[in-house]
């Protein structure tokens, strides 16, 4: 067994590469009128890496049109806003004619998966445009953000809530909001993450900056798992010359643990080259046949699940 060598970037960047595959990245159409603060709040949950800066302003609109913004994880559309003087008909027809036409792709993972619709708070207004688009945005997917609550009155935002809540939008779903207030936004990732279908969950999480806690949570059942299938695996007692056989597993984990955090593999190259070297697979084990006295010459389950949760803890903390 002395040709085996350690695991290398490639092996990682291959087994990386095949598990993103399996992740389903959700879509979500933020729409509104103009100045309503949509972009702002797409980059305050999910970050710059999403959302360059030269796409924020004041002044003259930024988005003058649909414009697709994506991450590693996560697709928005942010619509087209109503200008003064433009038609209220010519946007309806414009936002709910785009819609329609994405939503009948026969591939649903391109669809529209949720809505975020944006009322400015200080313009205590939701006009019947408002209402309308509403009503014709996926209903059942939606969530009312009343954005700019920080500088919003109490009577301003009752008012709002009150008309949405009179044409039958759900109170629960309605979610005044700051671009820096964390827990207003904390509510919408909450909000946003129970509302999305099942399986594009996980990739918005990973997007997500907002709940560090989620991915925690996360982060932790993949470890476990990942150190459960390690116990599996040398349930007959392996050589520690072997015990690279473990490391497809542990590569698999630490991949998870990189798209959990929504870590592009550019980034991971440096801290993770110095890891797969010392912490995976032989040379892991072989260091710890020096460190634990009487362990011996083979790997067991209990070994093996240890050196995957400690590996993976590892990891996690970086």
């Amino acid at each position: 067994m002395a040709d085996r060598k350690p695991p290398s970037y490639e092996d990682f960047r291959g087994i990386y590469d095949a598990e993103k595959a399996k992740q389903k990245r959700p879509t979500i159409l933020v729409a509104g009128y103009t100045g309503s603060g949509k972009t702002s709040i797409i980059r305050a949950l999910c970050g710059e890496s999403v959302v360059p800066d030269a796409a924020i302003g004041a002044g003259l609109p930024k988005t003058q049109a649909f414009e697709f913004y994506q991450g590693n994880a996560i697709r928005f559309f942010d619509s087209k806003g109503l200008e003064p003087g433009s038609s209220e008909q010519g946007f309806l027809d414009d936002v709910l004619g785009f819609v329609r036409k994405v939503q009948e792709d026969p591939d649903v993972d391109n669809h529209v998966h949720l809505v975020w619709y944006a009322l400015q708070g200080p313009g205590a207004r939701v006009t019947q445009c408002d209402l309308r688009l509403m009503q014709g945005l996926l209903p059942n997917r939606q969530v009312a953000l009343i954005t700019k609550n920080d500088i919003t009155r109490p009577a301003q935002r009752e008012a709002m809530i009150k008309v949405l809540v009179d044409n039958e939008s759900r109170q629960d779903r309605i979610v005044p909001c700051s671009e820096d207030d964390h827990e207003s936004l904390k509510r919408l990732e909450e909000l946003t993450y129970k509302l999305l279908p099942e399986a594009y969950r996980a990739a918005f999480s990973a997007a997500q900056i907002i709940n560090l806690d989620r991915k925690k949570s996360y982060a932790q059942k993949i470890i476990h798992g990942s150190a459960v299938a390690a116990g599996v695996a040398a349930g007959v007692p392996i050589p520690i010359s072997d015990a690279i056989l473990i490391t497809p597993i542990q590569l698999a984990m630490v991949a998870g643990l990189a798209i959990n955090y929504g870590e592009p593999t550019e980034g991971l190259k440096a801290a993770l080259v110095p890891i797969l070297a010392e912490l995976i697979g032989i040379q892991t084990a072989a260091g710890l046949s020096k460190l634990i006295p009487g362990l011996g010459s083979v790997i067991s389950s209990v070994v093996a699940i240890a050196l995957t949760e400690a590996t993976g803890q590892l990891v996690d903390q970086y």
